[in-house]
């Protein structure tokens, strides 16, 4: 639900089913290169992260993830085969 406007009564729904505003559009949970997964954030033309995804962001990479604001399909898409490319550190 990402990116979709919500009314007050579905964002409390939402909240009290455990949403996060801010939350990234990817999430890839394998560990690699010393990372315990990958978030992204999509962005299109002109737009700029949130101050709630920058938080997100923050609040990820201090649980060791690592984090990357893509802008298109094309540039998450190298991200991604560039993180699964590194070794899993923790073997």
């Amino acid at each position: 639900m990402n990116g979709v406007k919500l009314s007050r009564t579905q964002a409390t729904k939402a909240k009290l089913a455990g949403m996060l505003k801010g939350s990234h559009d990817i999430r890839l949970p394998v560990a690699r290169g010393g990372f315990i997964g990958l978030s992204i954030e999509l962005k299109y033309g002109k737009n700029k992260a949130t101050e709630e995804q920058l938080k997100v962001a923050e609040w990820l990479e201090d649980e060791g993830y690592q984090v990357a604001f893509c802008w298109g399909w094309d540039a998450a898409r190298v991200v991604i085969e560039k993180y699964l490319e590194q070794d899993d550190k923790r073997k």
